[in-house]
């Protein structure tokens, strides 16, 4: 399999032509200034929490895995104070992860209120003792429950892919995919039971899911649903942005086309994205019947099980590349950043702040993203703002740290044949 080729975003995404609307009425914003404001923003509802999670036990990680799920109204990230940073993964300057709530309005529309924030994101090494791989994932959940099914996906699949440790090192593509579809038939069994099914209800409620595998100098990139994985590069000397992965609306041709082999309908969508009055496409099991549902604007996600019949699945399409040395960083976001801002926007602003601050950190770039689409929300959409989730790699320093392990494991494994040897 080969890696998408680069590309300034999907041909039938229109984001282009907003984001030059909005970067003009943004204007040129510093860092700080964003920073500033966004949290002054958050900071006036601060003295509220969100800890029902907590409370329901769903945080409960394994040692190999590094949690990311909002527990407080400012969000959460990968930014230990305590950190030592001798290994990439413990260092927020090699490894960011951030993710923050969404804006509602109460429904006679004169008050702004807190959306529980239903992405997640993790990032987990070690899986089945290799210690020469890492696994990050996002995960952007939709639906009355769609917080419990995306937390639920997150630490299922990581379950999944723990128990596939040998057969992500013979057929990592493979394995994603069984690992994704596994996780889709758990919330499907969980839904079969009074008992489960109060607890995590997926059949109307899914999640978009994106994980990226890497190992050694390849990545293999899972994705079903409109989260989207973005490499930051240089060819020949510029500066560029490479998609890893495509957006599965549901008005993409190939996948417009396999709805409707599923005997869906497909409703156009209506206006232009820049107007006020847009409506984006969405499907449906009959033209003549929408109340039916499912009404879903993806063509693939974990969970949604209502929804099969109209032929959302979630089989994640595969990807991969082969990292070089001018790969500078990797990116993985959850839709509520890639609204408004367009690929190669996003890696011009987190390779400005990386190579134009003194002392950034990937967690900074997190951050400075997460800010700059949580102000053209606000400019776009008023009091409305989705939840805004986003993972920054620094590809050479993890390459390194990888390899390295890779080395380690090899060399332990030649000495215990060794010994074995000896024995007889």
């Amino acid at each position: 399999m080969e890696s998408l080729a680069p590309g300034y975003a999907s041909g039938y995404t229109p984001e282009g032509q907003r984001q030059e609307k909005f970067e003009a009425e943004a204007g040129a914003i510093s860092y700080d200034s964003t920073m500033a404001s966004f949290e002054a923003e958050l900071a006036v509802q601060d003295s509220r929490r969100l800890r029902s999670l907590e409370a329901d036990g769903m945080l409960s990680s394994p040692p190999d895995m590094t949690l990311a799920c909002e527990l407080d109204l400012c969000g959460t990230g990968l930014d230990d104070p305590e950190a030592d940073g001798s290994h990439p993964f413990d260092d927020p300057s090699v490894l960011g992860m951030f993710t923050c709530h969404g804006l509602d309005t109460t429904p006679d529309g004169r008050a702004e209120v807190v959306k529980i924030n239903q992405d997640c994101a993790f990032v987990a090494r070690a899986l089945g003792g290799d210690t020469d791989l890492a696994v990050f994932g996002v995960f952007d959940g939709h639906g009355r429950q769609g917080r419990e099914v995306s937390l639920e996906a997150l630490f299922a699949l990581h379950e999944q892919l723990d128990s596939r440790a040998s057969s992500l090192r013979a057929e990592p593509a493979k394995a994603l995919c069984e690992s994704f579809e596994a996780v889709d038939a758990h919330l499907g069994a969980l839904a079969q039971h009074a008992e489960t099914r109060a607890r995590v209800d997926a059949r109307e409620s899914g999640c978009c899911a994106l994980v990226a595998l890497l190992r050694g100098r390849t990545v293999w990139v899972a994705n079903a649903g409109d989260c989207r994985a973005v490499l930051g590069t240089r060819r020949a000397g510029e500066l560029c942005a490479v998609p890893l992965s495509t957006e599965h609306k549901v008005d993409h041709p190939e996948e417009q086309r396999r709805l409707e082999r599923a005997g869906a309908y497909v409703r156009p969508a209506r206006g232009t994205p820049d107007s006020s009055d847009f409506l984006p496409a969405r499907v449906y099991h009959t033209a003549d019947a929408p109340r039916r549902g499912p009404g879903m604007c993806m063509s693939r996600a974990i969970g949604d099980l209502n929804a099969r019949g109209c032929g959302v699945v979630p089989t994640p399409e595969i990807t991969s590349h082969e990292i070089c040395d001018e790969d500078a960083f990797l990116i993985l976001a959850s839709d509520g950043v890639w609204e408004f801002l367009d690929i190669t926007k996003v890696v011009q602003l987190v390779d400005d702040l990386m190579t134009g601050r003194e002392g950034a950190r990937a967690i900074d770039a997190c951050r400075m993203i997460i800010t700059r689409a949580a102000l053209l929300w606000r400019q776009c959409e008023g009091d409305y703002r989705d939840d805004i989730t986003a993972t920054i790699v620094l590809l050479p320093p993890l390459v390194e740290a990888l390899e390295r392990a890779a080395h380690a494991q090899e060399l332990a494994a030649a000495l215990d044949r060794a010994a074995i040897a000896d024995e007889r």
